[in-house]
């Protein structure tokens, strides 16, 4: 019970410190916030929607403090004067213009100040000294651009609301068909698992077979490649480089024995060939000679036996004197 108690005892010292240093780091930034901080009241013609209470104040774009509160001017009601709390050592000065912002399409309004000049007295100063708020006016045609132009994004906004609005309807009834068409597709697929399993694994089949067969092709390119290979002696193109070189060769002997087989053939075709003429022409006369002697046998074989003209003389049985 005592290890207990001291447990408790710990923890709640550890978390009461906490809270104290939490305490204490908080109201030394406010202390040192209030003693930076000064007010300044800045008059805006027309309306001020969407600036309100903890709005934030900028200067060149750089925040230097928040709006408190939003009052009627009381001696011009069309006024609204903003009253601000701004960092101490911002140099507003009678040239400075407040301007109002908006931010994109969300509607929250800021105060931006641009200007002021160096060799101009500080009116946060001059206030402070006299015990008076400082008060600057805010440019009206700059407001009134701004009104404009955030009229102008609200009513573009607007359109197009209108027409995400007008694509919505449009897109209804495609959207319900596609999704009833969905749900169909779904319900068949459903209905029809045992088929769509065979498909799957007939497509799976097919792709082992596409596999099987792509890695045949890869083995038949690679024997082909193989084959073609100059550096393989027995591939095709180097048979073939040596087939060309045999008929280079055979043409060159060629080449060489054709030279005096011409110079013979030049030779022979002068009184030699005119020789060989006269025996074809002799050789052929004997040739029709035999011919016509063996037609002749042919005709009449008896005429080797008895000569003449192949008639045999007949007997009439006279006494011839």
């Amino acid at each position: 019970m005592e290890t207990r108690a001291d447990y408790v005892t710990v923890g709640i010292f550890t978390v009461v410190t906490l809270i104290a240093a939490f305490m204490i780091v908080y109201f030394i930034a406010r202390m040192g916030d209030s003693h930076q901080l000064e007010p300044l009241d800045v008059r805006i013609p027309g309306s001020v929607t969407g600036l309100g209470e903890s709005s934030q104040v900028f200067f060149n774009g750089i925040r230097v403090g928040t709006v408190r509160r939003l009052v009627l001017d009381d001696t011009n009601p069309n006024m609204v004067i903003a009253k601000t709390e701004i960092n101490g050592t911002t140099p507003i000065t009678r040239s400075t213009v407040a301007t109002l912002g908006f931010q994109g399409l969300t509607g929250l309004a800021f105060i931006e100040l641009k200007g002021g000049s160096l060799k101009e007295p500080n009116l946060l100063q001059e206030a402070k000294k006299e015990d008076t708020v400082a008060r600057i006016d805010a440019d009206p045609s700059t407001f009134n651009n701004l009104l404009a132009t955030a009229q102008d994004i609200f009513a573009r906004a607007n359109s197009t609301l209108g027409e995400m609005e007008q694509f919505m309807k449009d897109s209804r009834e495609p959207l319900t068909e596609t999704i009833k068409n969905a749900r169909n597709f779904s319900d068949t697929l459903n209905k029809n698992t045992d088929n769509v399993q065979k498909i799957l694994d007939d497509t799976r089949q097919m792709m082992s077979r596409l596999n099987t067969a792509s890695e045949k092709a890869d083995s038949i390119m690679a024997k082909l490649d193989n084959m073609l290979s100059p550096d393989n002696r027995n591939s095709v193109i180097v048979q073939a480089q040596q087939t060309l070189a045999s008929i280079q060769k055979a043409a060159d002997t060629i080449n060489e024995h054709i030279g005096p087989i011409a110079n013979n053939l030049e030779r022979f075709s002068g009184q030699g060939l005119r020789n060989v003429e006269a025996l074809v022409s002799d050789s052929r006369r004997s040739v029709d000679r035999i011919e016509k002697a063996i037609s002749d046998l042919e005709r009449d074989p008896q005429r080797i036996l008895f000569g003449g003209s192949g008639t045999v003389p007949q007997y009439d049985g006279r006494t011839r004197r």
